[in-house]
């Protein structure tokens, strides 16, 4: 690979990394349709350009866009799904997905019970991560 070509894959990688924190500040902001929009671009070119290392990241943020529609059982399974991706990469959340994925549960346990929660969890950790947003 040329120099040239690794630096368009580092600064398309940098501006999927500012969309993606674009779309969780109008997720914060309460801006759901756009965080929705945003979420989605930024998932199609993770899933597009296999950088695998991004896929937690993607799950987490389903998971949260999720919770804030009030789908708990989407949540659920997302953050089970984001678990996994996790785990396959030898990976463990940072601090600021931990507290996104700690409020997923939070809300999603107060939804379906501790039960549903642990049922909708194990499902996603079965999932493949494209399959999970198919």
């Amino acid at each position: 690979m040329t120099f040239r070509e690794n630096h368009h894959i580092a600064r398309a990688v940098a501006v999927n990394s500012e969309l993606h924190d674009r779309a969780f500040r109008e997720l914060r902001r309460g801006h759901l349709d756009l965080a929705r929009e945003l979420f989605a671009r930024a998932r199609r070119q993770v899933f597009g350009n296999g950088w695998d290392g991004f896929v937690p990241y993607v799950c987490v943020a389903g998971a949260a866009l999720a919770r804030a529609e009030g789908d708990h059982r989407r949540a659920a399974r997302l953050s089970g799904v984001a678990r996994a991706a996790f785990r396959t990469l030898g990976q463990e959340p940072d601090p600021g997905d931990r507290a996104e994925l700690a409020a997923v549960r939070e809300a999603a346990t107060e939804a379906l019970g501790p039960a549903g929660f642990a049922v909708e969890y194990a499902r996603g950790q079965e999932l493949d991560p494209r399959a999970a947003f198919g």
